[in-house]
């Protein structure tokens, strides 16, 4: 793939801007396209960051179940209560993460995660301790379930940017045609 000559940021072939900085990127200039070629570019770049996404949503989906699962038999095996404890507490918070990630609307998920959640990770790790290892384990989930969401919310602002400056690229190429 290109890189934009201004930032150096990745760029898709096809992109007419770069999604970091918005610079013009050189590419086949011979003809415009119409406004129904630009919009069916722009559906077609958001489908794939969809589909990206949800991809990604899935694998993290899965890592909390498997957690999830794991802290679960660790607290049944343990004989120490406090231990149980721990690991029961821990197991919860991964099914409030992944309840978040299955519920919790796309726009109001990183207020859920740092109101809510991040709440209920610093108040057990208070009461297991922050060197515990189901502490750990569960801090290492929530942070990747932070920085999904912080992916998708950018994912959605670059599509929606690229769309933004790909329209009016178009409006600005139709009235130059006009004048």
């Amino acid at each position: 793939m290109p890189y934009c000559s201004q930032c150096g940021f990745q760029v898709e072939v096809e992109h007419q801007f770069c999604s970091e900085c918005g610079e013009k990127l050189p590419g086949q200039q011979s003809a415009s396209p119409t406004l129904e070629e630009t919009m069916e570019q722009i559906d077609r770049d958001v489908d794939k960051a969809v589909e990206e996404l949800g991809d990604q949503r899935e694998r993290l989906l899965q890592d909390i179940l498997d957690e999830h699962e794991n802290l679960t038999q660790l607290a049944q095996q343990d004989s120490d209560q406090h231990e149980q404890e721990c690991s029961l507490i821990a197991a919860a918070i991964t099914m409030m993460l992944l309840e978040g990630l299955e519920s919790v609307p796309a726009d109001k998920l990183i207020s859920f995660l740092d109101e809510v959640a991040a709440s209920s990770v610093d108040e057990a790790a208070e009461f297991a301790g922050p060197d515990h290892p189901a502490m750990i384990r569960v801090r290492a989930l929530y942070q990747r379930t932070v920085e999904w969401a912080n992916l998708r919310q950018k994912e959605q602002s670059d599509a929606m940017g690229n769309a933004m400056l790909s329209i009016m690229e178009h409006i600005k190429d139709d009235t130059e045609r006009k004048s």
